[in-house]
């Protein structure tokens, strides 16, 4: 497949060799190769039985290009590829969370036609087998905020779909960070996305601040509208997702820290 995109695409074989060392790392994508030391490739095949998933998936990644990567190849939806150049950063620097939070301010601010809904009190509503979590979550959904303005959102900002230093001659020499891995995308809060960065990195209050000030371009004054309560239900929403998986130790953690975001 990479052998005849190469030979199909000018901008791939300019950027990459004919052969590549590439590893495989299956999410809810079924097939996604991530390239040493220049970003990945994604091939979504025609008969994943979640179909309408991907082709939402995909819709959404092509109106957040330039936050996304161009696709470089896709059909109806069902299949398609993706590459981007840059580097995973689990811990990032200062500069870093500036490039992060500059770009999910880009893509709040896009106005890009994303497909989907995310509801953050649906969430909190689903089946929890685990008492603590339907405890949070019931405390949480008797003090949710009311009529907030959607944006387009990538929702899973954890650190292996952000890239970092990701500038590419042709499609954007101006994009420092490239969003991948659009499958839980739509459109919602835009604290959500705030929150799922902060958590998913392990931001410290003083991490979060620098987030928070570069996607606001200053410092935010005071505490900035219903953010705890997206902080903690991003981390019990996320905490019930480690619980399903069976990452019971994951899940306590979140649940922990979440419990702590909640206190007033």
């Amino acid at each position: 497949m990479l052998d005849t995109l190469l030979r199909q695409n000018q901008d791939a074989r300019d950027s990459y060799a004919s052969s590549l060392p590439a590893w495989r790392s299956d999410g809810l994508c079924n097939e996604v190769w991530r390239i040493e030391s220049l970003g990945y490739f994604r091939f979504v095949k025609a008969s994943d039985p979640a179909r309408s998933r991907r082709q939402q998936a995909a819709h959404n990644h092509r109106a957040a290009v330039p936050v996304a990567p161009a696709l470089l190849a896709h059909h109806a939806g069902h299949q398609w590829i993706a590459a981007a150049p840059g580097q995973h950063c689990p811990h990032p620097d200062p500069h870093q969370l500036t490039q992060l939070g500059r770009c999910l301010r880009q893509l709040h601010d896009s106005r890009a036609r994303f497909q989907g809904e995310i509801r953050p009190q649906e969430l909190l509503q689903s089946e929890h087998s685990h008492p603590p979590l339907a405890q949070a979550s019931q405390q949480l959904l008797a003090t949710a905020p009311s009529s907030v303005p959607t944006v387009p959102l990538h929702c899973d900002l954890n650190p292996g779909n952000v890239l970092f230093g990701a500038v590419h001659p042709r499609t954007a020499p101006l994009q420092a960070v490239h969003l991948i891995d659009w499958d839980y995308s739509g459109n919602g809060p835009a604290a959500w996305d705030l929150a799922s960065a902060c958590i998913e990195f392990h931001l410290n209050p003083a991490q979060r601040r620098d987030l928070l000030t570069a996607y606001a371009g200053r410092a935010p004054g005071g505490k900035l509208r219903h953010w705890n309560w997206y902080l903690a239900a991003f981390g019990v929403a996320s905490a019930q997702w480690y619980w399903d998986q069976g990452q019971y130790e994951t899940a306590q953690q979140r649940l922990a820290r979440a419990l702590v975001d909640m206190e007033p």
